[in-house]
């Protein structure tokens, strides 16, 4: 069914499509199956993945394909294998009967017959609607503000919207409008961002340092996009205004290359270079905004050109280095994101691409605190960083913190530090890819220290200080802390202090790492620089440079001691958060005896 489309939006969405489609389960003697979309990565049929609905049916609007809603139809038969007498859907068959997924499957369902009912036979459309009023009864009472996190209640009044305007039943839009009210609370205090991505949230609730739970992707994937689809729907310029000052924020967070730096997020777990694994994309943020803010143009398609590089065969794979490290794509990444896709052209997106003004950190100079998360954006030169001492941190290990240096980044050489899980986790685990027969060795920058097999790590401490000093055009951050395990103990031998000082000019990064105790053994700072496997990599004779040349540069460290980087029978390691592949320079160090380092880009 492949149709060749100029429009950047629309090739990716029948891209996707068409390979959904190849993947649809046909004529097997499975009837639990029959209908389903098979994942090449799990090896299974996601629960969700009936919210493909949606694209498919906008797919069948592009080209005028009637095998698109053919497959559609056979899709949503399938979902009675998680529907529910209540109306609701469980998030898997089996596996998994969480039923607060109902709002997103739901959503679809809704966006699909609010823009595309009209190729529906009316005998279909009548059992999609009575499929639709169902899942829209039970939210009515399901998923109050303190149930799950953020992203599931906020969710709630699109997804009440989206009843009122299909079925045009007042209770609907009563309770579209107050749950929307009573999200508008958890935009934090200093920057705005949106908190609650955890389930312990209360509006008081913080941590030691202040800080409030927020996750980037999720906010910019589904929670915000989804609170602008119901100012939408309901004409709220209220909400709408509340939206777009708090999407402004999450702008800033955004890499020159349409990347979202979530390398310290609460939900790291679920993060990839390009957003979030199991949430539906920004493109219908974007959508929205756009007539307001016109960066929100460049951000959609930037984010989508990276969306489009990750797609390999019809798929999209869970991050750049995927396909070369030879990991199977989840096909939960493309059908989620593609309903963002969808919504994008159908709100016509594609009709403000004339506008392209520059994102915000293509043109910031300096730093910039996010003070509500203890998370520093430094802009020198062509480089772009992210150093975070950020504590709310669910599950132990989750993601960076003590002053990490979680995202290097530099307008030629593309991202060059970005920090994963300080171990894998799949705290989801239908929503995640195995680890499979690799070593588990964190992406993150950071100095480390083993006694009888643990690990202490500066990564793992929150109580880390970190203190910013400008001069002359310099940028230096500092960060002070102790090496402690994941669950924040220290080394049995005593407490080890550190300090970390990174320092930017315009032109080169300097880290300079020392620590002290009452240990004498030697501890190691891990640098592992994002490459993959393609790129060849040179050590100087006397083990003090290395390079790693990308296809229009260079990348260049030199260190102060020699550089180690001896993995047996390993090119690479390799990490699903974010999705790439590194090489793990370590640097042997003594107490009292700092490491200097130096990063430039030739």
């Amino acid at each position: 069914m492949t149709t060749q489309l100029d429009n950047l939006y629309e090739r990716l969405l029948i891209s996707w499509c068409d390979r959904m489609l190849k993947l649809q389960v046909h004529g097997m003697d499975l009837p639990e199956a029959d209908g389903g979309i098979f994942c090449p990565a799990c090896a299974r049929i996601h629960g969700r993945c009936a919210d493909a609905v949606y694209p498919l049916l906008a797919a069948a609007k592009l080209t005028g394909d009637h095998g698109y809603v053919d497959a559609a139809v056979k899709l949503l038969d399938w979902s009675k294998h998680v529907t529910q007498l209540d109306g609701s859907f469980t998030n898997e068959p089996t596996t998994n009967d969480w039923r607060g997924i109902t709002v997103f499957s739901q959503i679809a369902l809704g966006e699909a017959l609010h823009h595309h009912g009209d190729l529906l036979d009316d005998a279909t459309r009548d059992r999609w609607m009575q499929r639709f009023r169902a899942a829209s009864d039970f939210l009515l009472h399901f998923l109050t503000m303190d149930m799950g996190n953020i992203n599931y209640p906020a969710s709630i009044p699109a997804a009440m919207a989206l009843a009122y305007d299909l079925l045009g039943d007042e209770k609907y839009a009563i309770h579209a409008d107050k749950r929307a009210s009573e999200c508008m609370v958890y935009l934090s205090e200093n920057d705005r961002l949106l908190y609650g991505e955890h389930y312990r949230r209360g509006r008081g609730d913080t941590t030691p340092k202040g800080a409030r739970a927020v996750d980037i992707g999720y906010n910019v994937e589904e929670t915000l996009p989804n609170l602008a689809l119901y100012a939408m729907l309901r004409g709220n310029s209220a909400v709408m205004d509340n939206v777009l000052k708090s999407a402004q924020a999450h702008l800033e967070l955004m890499l020159p290359d349409g990347a979202w730096d979530n390398s310290f997020g609460v939900r790291n777990t679920k993060w990839t270079y390009w957003g979030s694994r199991t949430s539906d994309g920004c493109q219908t943020l974007c959508a929205a905004l756009a007539p307001l803010d016109a960066r929100f143009i460049t951000a959609s398609r930037r984010n989508t050109e990276l969306l489009e590089r990750c797609t390999h065969d019809g798929l999209l794979y869970g991050g750049p280095h995927y396909a070369e490290h030879g990991e199977p794509p989840c096909v939960h990444h493309t059908f989620c994101h593609a309903k963002a896709i969808a919504a994008a052209i159908d709100l016509g997106l594609a009709a403000y691409e004339d506008a392209a003004p520059p994102l915000p950190r293509e043109t910031a100079q300096g730093i910039r605190q996010f003070s509500d998360i203890d998370t520093y954006l430094v802009a020198s030169g062509p480089w772009r960083a992210t150093i975070t001492g950020y504590d709310w941190i669910a599950p132990p290990g989750g993601h960076a913190t003590g002053g990490a240096l979680s995202m290097l980044w530099h307008s030629n050489a593309g991202p060059i530090l970005a920090a994963s899980m300080e171990h894998y986790q799949r705290t989801e685990p239908d929503n995640m890819q195995l680890l499979r027969n690799i070593p588990d060795i964190p992406l993150i920058p950071r100095l480390e220290f083993f006694e009888e097999g643990q690990a202490y790590r500066s990564c793992n401490d929150p109580a880390a200080v970190i203190i910013v000093d400008t001069h002359d055009g310099e940028i230096a951050v500092r960060s002070e802390g102790r090496l402690v395990t994941r669950n924040g103990s220290a080394p049995i031998s005593g407490e080890i202090i550190y300090t970390q000082t990174v320092r930017f000019d315009g032109s080169c990064v300097g880290i300079t790492v020392s620590y002290k105790g009452s240990i004498v053994q030697e501890a190691s700072f891990v640098l592992p620089i994002i490459s993959p496997r393609s790129e060849r990599s040179l050590e100087s004779e006397g083990g003090l440079e290395f390079t790693v040349r990308r296809p229009d540069c260079s990348v260049v460290i030199v260190a102060s001691v020699k550089t180690s980087v001896a993995l047996p029978g390993i090119d690479r390691i390799f990490q699903h958060v974010p999705g790439f592949e590194a090489i793990p320079l370590t640097y042997a160090m003594l107490p009292g005896e700092p490491l200097n380092l130096s990063i430039r880009v030739v």
